[in-house]
């Protein structure tokens, strides 16, 4: 059985995590983003939002 999976939560926005965030959002998934360290949440979400600016660019 084929189901697509519209959203996709990704647990751990180090660098691998974000690095996953970003190949999903990038595929038209929803990504909801889960870390324990707020701090790190917030990098995994200013550097996802710098990436697609330069993609789009």
């Amino acid at each position: 059985m084929d189901i697509p999976l519209s959203t996709i939560a990704v647990v751990g926005l180090g660098t691998m995590g974000a690095g996953i965030a970003e190949v999903l959002a990038r595929s038209g998934r929803e990504v909801i983003g889960i870390d324990t360290d707020e701090a790190a949440a917030r990098r995994a979400v200013a550097s996802l939002e710098a990436s697609t600016a330069r993609a789009v660019e």
